[in-house]
């Protein structure tokens, strides 16, 4: 079956439908749940201050009438720290305000000879984090849709009142049908989880925007630079991602198969020691010999046994557990479109089990 869409969720996907202000507008009014007059699209490289001192690159950033900035960034990969880098990426809103509030001040004071004074207050600023597996070191199955954070006291809950507010749209949590979908957020992320398998747009959607966004979607609607744009772009992901990416679920499956493996260690130890102390034990004598061998034989056939049964276990556990991990990871990199060579070169399988998958 022909594709009809473009896949929204990939990096120049994303990027073709959210750069049009249209859409982008009532993405962020249906998140923000605010209204926007207007926005106008901002650099989306911020001062390189990371560890190999490359630059941050923002899927989207963008700035209302008001003065609010918003970094809108697409995640399809789990990260363990995805909300520190969101803390990072909003940062640098911060400092593009007070950069822009010195150079306004010094157009102004130049003739007087005074200095630009900042007095350290900002317009809101908002993180948008779009995620298609969650975040963190565990993933959240149950919660809601839209997850907002910002600053309060602890004990009180009383607002901080500094406009300083992540936003993650769960879509890993998503599961409504077309019928079901009752809000904009929710038609939004119907769209941008189904979009790319479908072959049209539900026809419960009514909105003016949802439409305008499926209609921009199609392949066939996009003009042959766009479309050449979409052929030739790879993932446009930094590389830092990638690699943050593969070492996590590396460290995943370790963990997953070091818990199988204990767990299924304990239980065979446990099982050939009490069989191997009790038969011991009981042949040693009815009376004293039961006695004294069940402690001795239950006691040093359980600790034996333990020993060996988790020792194998652990080990035939971690090669299990990391092997599908890997699979898991390679089938999702796949999805994403990364290219098969660089998938076999990062999961460790056989370029043949990848295009496999």
């Amino acid at each position: 079956m022909a594709q009809i869409y473009l896949n929204p969720l990939s990096d120049p996907g994303f990027k073709i439908l959210f750069r049009k202000k249209r859409n982008m507008v009532a993405l962020l009014e249906s998140i923000l749940d605010r209204k926007i007059e207007d926005l106008e699209y901002i650099d989306t490289e911020a001062l390189g201050v990371t560890i190999d001192e490359t630059a941050s690159r923002f899927d989207v950033a963008v700035r209302f009438k008001d003065g609010s900035n918003c970094v809108v960034e697409m995640q399809r990969a789990c990260l363990h720290y995805f909300n520190y880098r969101s803390v990072f990426y909003a940062s640098h809103l911060v400092q593009m305000q007070a950069n822009r509030e010195h150079d306004r001040q010094f157009d102004e004071l130049k003739k007087c000879g005074e200095k630009p004074v900042w007095n350290y207050y900002f317009c809101p600023v908002y993180f948008v984090g779009i995620l298609e597996n969650g975040w963190g070191l565990t993933k959240a199955t149950e919660g809601p849709l839209l997850e907002h954070y910002r600053l309060m006291e602890k004990s009180t809950g009383e607002d901080m009142k500094v406009e300083y507010n992540f936003l993650y749209l769960r879509l890993d949590r998503f599961e409504k049908e077309e019928s079901e979908c009752e809000t904009l957020l929710d038609e939004f992320a119907y769209m941008l989880k189904n979009t790319f398998d479908e072959q049209k747009m539900p026809d419960s959607f009514r909105n003016e925007a949802i439409m305008n966004v499926y209609d921009d979607a199609r392949l066939a609607n996009l003009s042959p630079e766009i479309a050449h744009e979409l052929i030739v772009s790879k993932n446009m992901t930094t590389e830092n991602d990638w690699l943050v990416a593969i070492k996590e679920a590396k460290e995943d499956a370790a963990k997953i198969g070091f818990a199988e493996g204990k767990e299924k260690g304990f239980s065979e130890g446990k099982e050939k020691g009490f069989s191997e102390g009790k038969e011991e034990g009981f042949s040693e004598g009815k009376e004293e010999g039961f006695s004294e061998g069940k402690e001795e034989g239950f006691s040093e056939g359980k600790e034996e046994g333990f020993s060996e049964g988790i020792e194998q276990g652990i080990e035939q556990g971690i090669e299990q557990g990391a092997a599908a991990k890997a699979r898991e990871t390679a089938a999702n990199f796949k999805a994403a479109g990364i290219p098969l060579d660089v998938i076999a070169s990062c999961t460790g399988l056989p370029l043949e089990e990848v295009s496999a998958l």
